[in-house]
């Protein structure tokens, strides 16, 4: 073997082994810190809303309104729901959509069904004892939540909520705790 021949030899001895090199430099990349996880749910929630910044980060008109929940009864999950909708489509809801929906909880009695619905299912008598309404009144706000198709009755005389009106009724009440977000009560002066 000629000198130019290890001398060849060797440069590609010394090209293969600069390449491992790389390569196991790259593997042994100081890894981004794992910080501890959240500790409360708004600990995560803030951590949704910060991805969602860095996704619509870039972009120069964006956005999201999202909607979600769970319930958790005797240790377990018993319902969840997740919805999330584009800030321009929110913008371009018309108006008599908006109304129809919420207009069936404009009435407090209905609200109050609503409530009494979402521990479960009910019977004419239960929903009368829990809300005060009773016979006429009670048929008329039923059959009202019935037609917004909140209500279910899946058997004679047992009432239901359904999925969209488990989920108006427990954001409407997420929106009214909401601490600022609703305007101070004002009392009712009686009529003169």
């Amino acid at each position: 073997m000629s000198l130019e021949e290890r001398v060849e030899e060797l440069r590609r001895m010394v090209e293969q082994l600069a390449e491992e090199v790389k390569k196991l430099k790259e593997a042994v990349k100081p890894k981004p810190e794992r910080r501890a996880p959240p500790e409360s749910l708004s600990e995560y929630a803030q951590l949704v809303l910060k991805f969602l910044e860095e996704k619509v980060g870039s972009e120069p008109d964006a956005g999201i309104v999202f909607i979600g929940g769970l319930e958790k009864r005797g240790g377990k999950i018993v319902d969840s729901f997740f919805s999330s909708i584009n800030l321009g489509a929110v913008r371009k809801t018309r108006p008599g959509r908006i109304v129809r929906t919420l207009g069936p909880l404009t009435n407090e009695n209905r609200v109050k069904i609503l409530l009494s619905l979402l521990e479960g299912p009910k019977t004419a008598s239960e929903l009368a004892q829990e809300t005060g309404l009773e016979g006429g009144p009670l048929y008329h706000h039923l059959k009202e939540l019935m037609l917004a198709g909140y209500v279910d009755s899946p058997e004679r005389g047992k009432y239901v909520l359904t999925s969209g009106g488990c989920m108006v009724i427990r954001v409407a009440a997420a929106l009214a705790a909401t601490p600022g977000l609703t305007p101070p009560q004002v009392e009712e002066q009686p009529v003169a």
